[in-house]
């Protein structure tokens, strides 16, 4: 039983980690950064986030955290809870249409976006919580949609899905 423990913390901490996306360094300033020199130096804090997911046995919690200069804690601007064993994740090997997206980044701008549907087998409607200019708002949904931005290419996405198809297929049964 600890081996199969083990293996399936492995796995949670491998989707978490794929998950991680932030465009944390287009604000970061030197002469290394993407932003060049100046970008989030403005008379106005720049708007950092981090999008993510943390796993915690069949239960994932996908939120998108803001970060403040001035304000230490990470406060979670949309977050759903669900579980995975009442949730339909699109193959890895999706085609770009409904459930999967991926938009190229463009001159300046070489990453992109992806973009994917979680749909939740009907009855089960998990809230998704989200607090938009200091208006908290819960209400229970049929589907998400989580994003990954800035990515590069398809890689980091379609890795994501994998692992999180692997980890319902060996410790969380879809039951719908």
């Amino acid at each position: 039983m600890r081996k199969r423990d083990d293996a399936q913390s492995v796995l949670a901490r491998q989707i978490e980690e794929a998950s991680v996306t932030s465009n944390q360094a287009y604000f970061d300033m030197g002469g290394n950064s993407s932003a060049g020199s100046g970008v989030g130096g403005t008379l106005f804090s720049p708007l950092i986030y981090r999008r993510e997911m943390k796993v915690n046995g069949c239960d994932v919690t996908a939120r998108t955290v803001k970060i403040h200069d001035q304000n230490p804690l990470e406060e979670p601007s949309v977050e759903i809870t669900f579980d995975l064993a009442r949730t339909r994740i699109p193959e890895s090997s999706a085609l770009i249409g409904n459930e999967f997206a991926f938009m190229a980044g463009r001159g300046d701008e070489p990453n992109g976006t992806a973009v994917f549907e979680l749909h939740f087998e009907p009855p089960y409607e998990p809230l998704i919580a989200s607090d938009t200019a200091g208006v908290e708002i819960e209400q229970p949904v049929l589907f998400t949609r989580f994003w990954m931005e800035p990515v590069a290419d398809e890689t980091q996405p379609r890795r994501l899905l994998a692992l999180l198809n692997q980890y319902q297929d060996e410790y969380c049964t879809f039951s719908g």
